[in-house]
């Protein structure tokens, strides 16, 4: 199922500047612009998450497992520096 692109909604987002600076670095090495990068990253997260919440999932325990997949990237994060 190809995703429709004529339909894009702007999306203001607030983020650390270390941030924006590794994503502009990433971005500049693959040669993409930088919205683009973010575009692929959230739809990444979306696809990977969505797998998880589907319905029938009680409220808590998507909660729980979110919690989780940010720990990691966090751990992930402290470990890689």
């Amino acid at each position: 199922m190809a995703a429709d692109l004529s339909e894009r909604v702007k999306t203001d987002m607030r983020l650390p500047r270390v941030l924006i600076m590794h994503v502009e670095e990433m971005a500049n090495r693959v040669g993409i612009p930088k919205n683009a990068f973010f575009t692929i990253a959230a739809a990444k997260l979306a696809v990977e998450l969505s797998k998880r919440y589907t319905r029938g999932h009680k409220r808590e325990k998507m909660l729980r497992e979110l919690e989780l997949e940010v720990q990691k990237i966090f751990r992930a994060a402290r470990e890689a520096e």
